[in-house]
């Protein structure tokens, strides 16, 4: 990508980061965190003898981790 001129080049520099800035803000709100008492783990073990599995039962639903 080639500049006419130099602010140009500065525009650009200028979206990309509060692009990047605005991103790595918003990253912390999706996460959750869960307390013990949010869920339950109903069952683990070895699947197939070598696979880890944890089944987990609370507040993010009935869902099976593969670790």
């Amino acid at each position: 990508m080639k500049f006419k001129t130099s602010s140009q080049m500065w525009l650009v520099l200028c979206a990309i980061t509060v692009l990047l800035i605005s991103s790595i803000i918003t990253i912390p709100s999706y996460a959750q965190k869960l307390r013990t008492e949010d869920y339950a783990i109903t069952d683990f073990g070895l699947k197939n003898g070598n696979t880890p599995f944890v089944n987990v039962q609370g507040k993010a639903g009935d869902h099976m981790m593969h670790l």
